[in-house]
C-alpha cells in the first residue's frame, strides 16, 4: 500500500506517517519544509527504503499534475492520498490583507482540490484508492483571529 501524506512535516501528518510506517506502508511525505520531512522520515520505524520525500507547496497548486506524476513515479502507484497540508494566519479580519486571505484559501482549499483532481484519473484507472482530507473543527465555527483559516476549512 502506497500512502501519500501532504503536511507530513509536523502534527497530524507526522503522526500519520509514523503509524502508516509501523504498518509497513510505502510512504510519500510532502510539505514545504524538506529538513522537517527528512527528520520525520528518520523517526519512522519502518524500512527507510519505503519512505520517499516529495517537497511541494500547496500554494502553487497549479503544479498538481506534476506532483501527481512525480508521486506515482516514486512507487509506481498511489493507493491513499491524505490531504493534510495547510497554513493558518492569526490576525484581525479587519486588518488582514486580501492577499493573505487568498493565500490561506489557495493553500488550505484549492491545494487539496487540485491535488485530488489531478490524482483522480489514476485512481479511476486502477478502480481503487482513497482520498482523505483533514479538516478542522474550526470549519464548523469561527474563532477570534482565525477567520481566513476557518473559512478555508469550512470550504473543505
Amino acid at each position: 500500500m502506497v500512502v501519500w501524506i501532504t503536511g507530513a512535516s509536523s502534527g497530524i501528518g507526522e503522526a500519520l506517517a509514523r503509524e502508516y510506517s509501523k504498518k509497513g506502508a510505502d510512504l510519500i511525505l510532502s510539505s514545504r519544509r524538506i529538513h522537517e520531512l527528512e527528520r520525520v522520515a528518520k523517526s519512522c520505524d519502518g524500512n527507510p527504503d519505503k519512505i520517499k520525500i516529495l517537497p511541494l507547496d500547496l500554494l502553487e497548486s497549479d503544479q498538481a499534475n506534476i506532483w501527481v506524476k512525480d508521486a506515482i513515479d516514486l512507487f509506481g502507484s498511489i493507493d491513499i492520498l491524505i490531504n493534510n497540508g495547510g497554513i493558518g494566519h492569526l490576525g484581525d479580519v479587519v486588518k488582514m490583507s486580501s492577499e493573505v486571505e487568498r493565500q490561506v484559501m489557495e493553500t488550505n482549499f484549492w491545494g487539496h482540490v487540485n491535488i485530488s483532481k489531478a490524482l483522480l484519473p489514476h485512481l479511476i484507472e486502477k478502480n481503487t484508492g482513497s482520498i482523505v482530507t483533514i479538516g478542522s473543527i474550526l470549519g464548523a465555527f469561527g474563532s477570534p483571529g482565525l477567520a481566513a483559516y476557518s473559512a478555508s476549512k469550512h470550504a473543505l
